[in-house]
């Protein structure tokens, strides 16, 4: 076949995303992908007659890429599909196992003490002694609440090397 006549049959030859998905199966996303590459293909048909051997080839090497169901990790649909990935499955990403959120620390110290008095003052003094009792107490819950947030960041980071997202 002469390469001006699969230009001209390629310029006449315009299937609607209609005729495609029916002819297919294909998602939406695919159909369109589909058009566009077929929009580009007669645009480069009309450009040269040299690529079309190039454009055939393409269409080979996506075919197959699209045909095939295991690539990349992939158990299903490979392209185009939304085919998102669950903890099983692959897909642009294998999904880690969820872990919950951190819970927000609450610590605040309200209490103050006023400027020291000329004359020892044993209110002053318990005063100052408190205001030390509360700020242990709040290094203590500061301290767990960052080991909670340490042992989360730990199970993130398990989880994403059990999904192979991260190196183990």
């Amino acid at each position: 076949m002469s390469s001006h006549k699969l230009i001209q049959q390629l310029q006449t030859y315009r299937p609607s995303a209609k005729e495609i998905k029916e002819g297919t199966g294909f998602s939406d996303t695919m159909v369109d992908d589909y058009l566009t590459m077929f929009e580009n293909f007669v645009l480069l048909a009309n450009s040269e007659d040299s690529v079309i051997v190039e454009i055939g080839e393409l269409t080979v090497v996506v075919t197959n890429h699209i045909e095939n169901d295991s690539a990349h990790g992939v158990d299903g649909e490979n392209v185009g599909t939304k085919n998102y990935c669950s903890a099983s499955t692959g897909g642009v990403v294998n999904l880690a196992a969820l872990v919950a959120n951190a819970d927000l620390s609450e610590v605040d110290v309200i209490k103050s003490v006023n400027d020291a008095p000329v004359l020892y003052s044993q209110e002053q003094v318990q005063k100052i002694v408190d205001l030390v009792e509360e700020l242990k107490d709040s290094v203590n819950q500061l301290t767990s609440d960052l080991n909670a947030t340490t042992t989360q960041l730990n199970e993130l980071i398990t989880n994403s090397k059990t999904a192979k997202q991260m190196a183990s």
